[in-house]
């Protein structure tokens, strides 16, 4: 009998595209196996480095591990603990479980709720990973209890590497890789012209026209 899903097709594909983000991926797999007491990951950097490639890996690695995950995106969500409340049911909430934000700076107005009520409710052995485009209010970093969970992880360009295999797995040709490589500097941007096989394209900023 048929056991996968169109979900695990398409997770896997998403896995045999990843590559690199190895701190990052470092400082969570502590997490999840109990070796690191930061235990609440926040990831930043600017749209379209890779935060939500990043999240879905994570949630990828945390169901391996036979844990319980929860994937939302504050880009859906109306930014009062009511309605974070409404997509948190007690279940999901249990001991070990992996809960991951993305587009965290759309919830910027609860943070402070999310950090004096509802974190703090949360079981320790869990681990909550809050991606956005901007580092952590200062209080999460300043207040001494919560320096000593917490951890913060710029998110950078790919290398040159990691670059040019992300777009050998992609199916990009060795000589289009070369020159994509160096337009993009690891960023992703320009390289949608070349995986949607449209040249030119209007591309997003700071990347105004892209031609290979």
């Amino acid at each position: 009998m048929e056991t996968h899903s169109f979900a695990d097709v398409v997770d896997g594909a998403r896995r045999r595209a990843f590559v690199g983000r190895r701190t990052e991926l470092a400082g969570y797999l502590a997490a999840l196996t109990g070796r690191s007491v930061r235990r609440v990951l926040f990831v930043h950097g600017p749209g379209g480095i890779g935060k939500s490639t990043l999240l879905l890996e994570m949630r990828a690695r945390a169901r391996d591990a036979g844990r319980a995950t929860l994937l939302l995106d504050g880009r859906e969500l109306e930014p009062t603990p009511e309605a974070v409340t409404a997509v948190l049911p007690t279940e999901s909430a249990g001991a070990g479980t992996v809960l991951l934000i993305d587009g965290y700076e759309q919830l910027a107005p609860v943070d402070g709720w999310l950090r004096r009520e509802l974190i703090p409710s949360l079981p320790a052995s869990g681990v909550v990973v809050l991606a956005g485009r901007e580092p952590p209010a200062p209080a999460w970093r300043t207040d001494p209890g919560w320096r000593e969970v917490v951890a913060v992880h710029p998110l950078g360009h790919l290398d040159d590497v990691d670059s040019a295999e992300l777009l050998a797995r992609a199916g990009v040709s060795a000589a289009d890789r070369e020159r994509l490589v160096r337009l993009g500097r690891g960023h992703r941007s320009p390289w949608r012209c070349s995986l949607t096989r449209r040249w030119p394209v209007r591309c997003r900023k700071p990347w105004p026209r892209c031609r290979i």
